[in-house]
């Protein structure tokens, strides 16, 4: 049966359908007006699409801008087959960016003009808090009036909060359309996407609207082969398509179609206020890249080529001059050998004389003073063994008893006797525990507090709370590290559980340093194959290829494999998992 009405909004058309719902084209009863009305579509609602339509909206609601369709009003009605959720908004008549300059026949400056305006609205997002993370054509409508209007914050990411929606975002998950996305979303790390992504997608906007092509022709390329062309490949000059688009405007583009972020423009505003002193005749703030920087780029996509002609040149250079140096020392070496052959081999018969002489004499007192020595030493040692096992029983087993009373009280509390009808969660059951172990755990010995610690912060990283985890297994690895020094197993494991944390959280230094640390430990503490080895290596290999140390990550992703190989055998499921990883890193490098 055809819907007729949603809430106060009677049906007229279908505008679209997505993978997040229907657009319709609706009348408002109240105010008689025409509204896009967006819906959820009831059948398939699941926490994530009911997530995204909560940030849409909010995203939409905190703009107010000409260029961005505004938003009227957030609600639910109850329909067929449940509630279902949708926001009202502003009706745009008009047609997709690329489409409407085609139809107008709009020349270079008015296409410039046109672009200008998408970067005005872009930038008062981003001054709200919020990157669009897919900007294209589509999402993009001109009125007749040449009025753009951004359209469908759907992926939309708030950057000026901690809001929780806005963290769900997975390692992995790319969002966006891939002929559009920034290099850092291509990466599929949230982290590291901001204003300058939606930059990176309004280069690519600037440069099929002025030039009629996309920067790279990805239509029939494999997702790995598409994201390696995006994230190592530079584009075609805009001149070398169309002559008229060389000079200024090349590098504007240029400018903001840069693999490094940093080397971006810094807003949209001053990408929009570049291509208006370029229409003003005025001079650009972007500048030619250097033939430097244009040298180092070349380097980084041919490096087998680059260091091949390097090495052979250097080998020449270095050739000729040492094998000169090396034929004068030749000539003086063999003549002073010659003389002092002779010394060595009268000097090496007299050596050989007092040595037997010296032993001879010493043999019987060093036997006697030796087995003496040997007994008293070996009764100190095992004394010493002693004690220290059974001091270290008894601080297993506080420990162990701590963390098991605290596992204990967090079961407990979600006991219905306890928990008084409420319906806990893990996380509520975790908070309500740790709270009362640590407060138990204050007045006992510092290792047994710091075991609580870790056994919450382990917790709390599996329930992806990466500051809760960070602050805890901070504090155990701090009063470990006073306690039992650096070089102690434990503190491995606290410096390698605050690496993953960090890696998670997309703080790459300080995985890099700890993690760095917990392998230095490992391999002291540990055999050479050992699992908290291998795991370790696996982990700083991921670390340093998201900080792009390509030929450091190729090394210990190599070195992980070869350890747990030796360690497990080829057919192991661990060894496959590695390799699996080492697969990955050849695809997004383009190998």
């Amino acid at each position: 049966m055809p819907i007729d009405m949603i809430g106060r909004y009677r049906i007229l058309r279908v505008l679209g359908e997505g993978g997040m719902g229907i657009v319709y084209e609706a009348e408002d009863d109240q105010l008689h007006r025409n509204v896009a009305l967006k819906v959820i579509r009831g059948e398939l609602v699941t926490p994530e699409l009911a997530r995204r339509f909560a940030l849409e909206s909010e995203a939409l609601g905190r703009l107010q801008h000409p260029g961005i369709a505004q938003i009227y009003e957030v609600g639910s009605d109850e329909g067929p087959t449940g509630p279902r959720s949708f926001f009202a908004m502003e009706l745009v008549r008009g047609l997709p960016l690329t489409a409407y300059a085609n139809t107008k026949r709009l020349e270079l400056p008015e296409r410039l003009e046109l672009f200008a305006l998408i970067c005005d609205a872009v930038h008062h997002a981003h001054r709200q808090g919020v990157v669009h993370r897919d900007l294209k054509p589509a999402n993009i409508l001109v009125d007749e009036s040449g009025q753009p209007k951004i359209l469908d914050f759907g992926v939309a990411r708030i950057t000026d909060s901690d809001i929780p929606s806005t963290r769900h975002t997975s390692m992995g998950e790319m969002l966006g359309t891939l002929q559009y996305m920034s290099p850092e979303q291509v990466d599929a790390i949230p982290a590291n996407v901001d204003a300058r992504s939606d930059v990176y997608s309004l280069g690519v906007l600037l440069y099929e609207l002025i030039s009629g092509r996309l920067p790279y022709n990805l239509e029939r390329a494999a997702l790995h082969e598409a994201a390696r062309v995006i994230l190592l490949d530079d584009p075609a000059p805009l001149s070398s398509i169309n002559r008229k688009l060389g000079g200024d405007v090349e590098v504007i583009v240029a400018k903001a179609l840069e693999k490094a972020k940093q080397r971006r423009y810094d807003s949209a505003d001053a990408l929009a206020s570049d291509v208006r002193r370029f229409l003003r005749d005025e001079p650009i703030v972007a500048r030619p890249a250097s033939p430097l920087y244009q040298l180092q780029k070349f380097a980084r996509r041919n490096r087998t080529l680059v260091s091949s002609v390097a090495f052979g040149t250097l080998v020449l250079a270095v050739g000729a001059a040492v094998s000169t140096w090396q034929a004068v020392r030749a000539t003086r070496a063999e003549q002073l050998a010659v003389a002092r052959r002779e010394e060595a081999i009268a000097s090496r018969m007299v050596a050989e004389r007092e040595k037997r002489a010296a032993t001879a004499a010493l043999q019987v007192t060093d036997s006697a003073l030796g087995v003496a020595d040997s007994a008293r030493a070996q009764a100190i040692r095992e004394q010493q063994a002693a004690t220290t096992s059974a001091q270290r029983a008894t601080a297993e087993a506080a420990k162990s008893q701590a963390v098991t009373t605290f596992l204990t009280d967090m079961l407990a509390s979600a006991d219905p006797a306890t928990a008084q009808g409420q319906d806990l969660r893990v996380r509520d059951l975790l908070d309500k525990a740790s709270t009362v172990s640590l407060r138990d755990a204050k007045a006992s010995q510092p290792e047994v507090r710091a075991a609580i610690e870790a056994a919450i912060g382990r917790t709390y990283f599996q329930l992806g709370d990466y500051d809760a985890a960070r602050a805890h297994l901070d504090s155990a690895y701090q009063i470990q590290l006073r306690t039992v020094g650096p070089n102690a197993s434990v503190v491995g494991d606290l410096a390698a559980d605050i690496g993953k944390v960090a890696r998670a959280s997309g703080t790459y230094g300080k995985a890099d340093t700890m993690l760095t640390q917990a392998l230095a430990v490992f391999r002291k503490t540990r055999p050479a194959n050992d699992d908290y080895v291998t795991s370790a290596v696996g982990e700083l290999a991921a670390v340093r290829y998201a900080q792009a140390r390509f030929p450091e990550a190729e090394r210990l992703y190599r070195e992980a494999i070869d350890l747990a190989t030796a360690r497990h055998g080829p057919d192991d499921q661990g060894v496959g998992e590695r390799l699996v990883a080492l697969g990955g890193f050849y695809a997004y490098t383009g190998r």
